[in-house]
């Protein structure tokens, strides 16, 4: 059997494995929309009318599209995902609350589908651009091993079972990337332009592309001429000016028409390009909330966060675990010793340190920020080790360590999706309550995270108990903690559905002096409150021995220190919060004694 002929099978069994890590659990919660923004985005859709007329789907003012005239005054969003993931979900008769966020949770693996398509694509190209090899196997097999590296990515696996409009942003990326390897022709320029408005007009961070879009298509003319003397190059871009003009001009229309397309309530109606003074406001809105000394709630744990040095943990140790961490770590160094010989690979390490940089520089950095890196760092990974494992193939020592890698790559992937393959935390804490916790109970909720229990099909819904509302969050002044020391009184138990409260306000104890306290008081039970119960779900493996294997340096949330493992579990409690609060939060429920 001929190379090509094994390869294309193996490219569909990666391509299937990949759609299930993708699609596995799709309905993890058990129906109960326990992330915040797929509640928000499936309201959103729920409320949007179809336009009658292109005229009336522009028209900002009238729209029923635009969530500022059916009840969302803050939305900060593309649109068109949320438009997209409607018509699909009608089309195929899903449209009702519940149905839509399962095809938006089935369309963000699919689109993830498709990245792992174009990443194939990237390393397949990149590969020929570097090493003009007569076998093309080689190119081949560079794309399919960049294909395999980004599945077993642990933050996709997460990312791609949420409804959300990250998937659509971090595609449009990598497709512009994948169009930046070829000649900057009108047709080039025409594609790059629709394709790099897709990626804007869903998420607003889309825009890092454009500076690279700017540079690499001199950056392409000058590598497949191998001019790296400044004189000869400047002489060729010059010589080439007007094919460059004819792109930049046919990238400018084509993506300033799309964009007004695929984002019309950006602007105002009443002329074709001004602004919304509504959209403007939002995102102004949204910017304000990254402040150090402000007290929006979500902004709380990034304030103590060390910058830079945060965002690469997270990513080593959580987006994508310390074995395949390791590797793309030595293939990144690697890449930077060839650049002066391949400054084609500036590309996607210009790409790769863009969205790093701005986002690791900022106030907040959540691990969902630097999705489309991922792509690249697989690519640059790939690149690494067919240059490797070229270079050693006769030495039976390179397949065995081969195997042994593979194996350990497995391990985090697998434990994180095996998360979805039982019982949300949260459903379990909640037929606990109603079987445990007698009805008429007093018990607690934090303001700002979801109460519990959740309306269970068969149970008797949270109504048979009285729910109190504890202000955590609130500056820490007198008339708060008179507040909740009056209802601590008449409280039976205290339910922490998740870490997010307690997890941000003792990373920041200057600012909450006192709830930093009395949430010390309460896990160490100095309050008239002890612990009962406790339900966790973390990435594990169901082996035959109970180990707990902790991650280390984060400290979320870590004075919640109770680890009881069954199989091999890693303790992932301590991570930022959008990590675990969604898909597998710590519930913790105290009693009064």
């Amino acid at each position: 059997m001929k190379i090509n002929q094994f390869l294309i099978p193996l490219w569909c069994i990666v391509i299937a494995f990949g759609a299930i890590t993708r699609w596995h659990g799709n309905d993890w919660d058990q129906g109960n929309h326990l992330h915040p923004d797929e509640r928000f985005l499936t309201m959103v859709a729920n409320a949007m009318e179809w336009p009658i007329t292109i005229q009336e789907y522009l028209n900002t003012g009238e729209s029923k599209l635009n969530p500022h005239n059916i009840g969302f005054p803050f939305y900060v969003y593309g649109t068109w995902p949320v438009i997209f993931v409607k018509y699909v979900a009608e089309s195929l008769g899903k449209g009702d609350y519940y149905h839509l966020t399962l095809i938006g949770r089935l369309l963000s693996g699919l689109t993830d589908l498709f990245i792992c398509i174009f990443i194939f694509l990237i390393g397949k190209r990149l590969s020929f651009l570097l090493y003009s090899y007569v076998n093309h196997s080689r190119h081949i097999i560079v794309g399919l091993v960049a294909m395999t590296l980004y599945i077993l990515m642990a933050l996709p696996i997460q990312l791609s079972h949420f409804f959300t409009t990250d998937p659509y942003v971090t595609v449009f990326l990598v497709v512009c990337v994948y169009l930046l390897l070829f000649s900057p022709s009108w047709k080039t320029g025409a594609l790059l332009g629709v394709f790099a408005s897709l990626a804007v007009s869903a998420k607003i961070s889309g825009v890092l592309i454009l500076p690279i879009i700017g540079v690499s298509p001199l950056l392409y003319l000058v590598y497949k001429k191998k001019l790296y003397d400044k004189k000869n190059a400047f002489k060729y871009i010059k010589k080439k000016s007007i094919q460059l003009f004819i792109f930049y001009i046919l990238f400018s229309i084509f993506f300033i028409l799309s964009f007004r397309i695929l984002m019309p309530y950006l602007f105002d109606s009443s002329q074709i390009f001004s602004f919304n003074q509504k959209t403007l406001d939002n995102w102004r809105t949204l910017n304000s909330f990254d402040d150090p000394n402000g007290w929006f709630p979500p902004a709380v744990q990034w304030i103590n966060q060390p910058k830079l040095i945060a965002p690469l943990f997270m990513i080593f140790f959580i987006g994508l675990g310390p074995p395949l961490g390791i590797l793309i770590t030595v293939s990144l160094i690697w890449m930077v010793t060839q650049l002066k010989h391949a400054i084609i690979l500036l590309l996607p390490f210009s790409f790769i340190g863009i969205i790093f940089f701005y986002h690791a520089m900022g106030f907040a950095f959540p691990l969902r920020y630097f999705w489309p890196m991922y792509p690249m760092l697989a690519i640059i990974c790939g690149l690494w080790i067919e240059s490797m494992y070229h270079r050693y193939a006769h030495r039976r020592i390179v397949l065995i360590g081969l195997t042994i890698i593979i194996l350990l790559l497995l391990v985090w992937p697998t434990a994180v999706l095996l998360l979805y393959a039982r019982p949300h935390s949260r459903v379990t804490a909640s037929q606990w309550i109603y079987e445990n916790i007698p009805e008429g109970s007093a018990i607690s909720y934090e303001y700002w995270d979801d109460p519990l229990p959740l309306h269970l099909p068969e149970s008797p819904g949270s109504k048979i108990y009285k729910g109190v509302e504890l202000p955590m969050y609130f500056p820490d002044t007198e008339e708060k903690w008179i507040e909740i020391e009056t209802k601590l009184e008449e409280i039976d138990y205290v339910i922490l559905s998740s870490n997010r409260v307690y997890g941000s306000i003792l990373s920041a104890p200057e600012r909450y002096p006192k709830t930093a306290k009395f949430y010390r008081d309460l896990f160490s039970e100095r309050l008239p409150f002890e612990k009962i119960a406790e339900f966790t779900s973390r990435p594990s493996l169901p082996l035959p021995i109970n180990l707990c294997i902790p991650i280390p340096w984060f400290s979320y949330g870590k004075i919640n220190q109770s680890h009881v493992c069954q199989g091999i579990e890693f303790i992932d409690d301590y991570v930022e919060e959008s990590w675990t609060v969604y898909d597998h939060p710590k519930v913790t429920i105290f009693k009064r004694k």
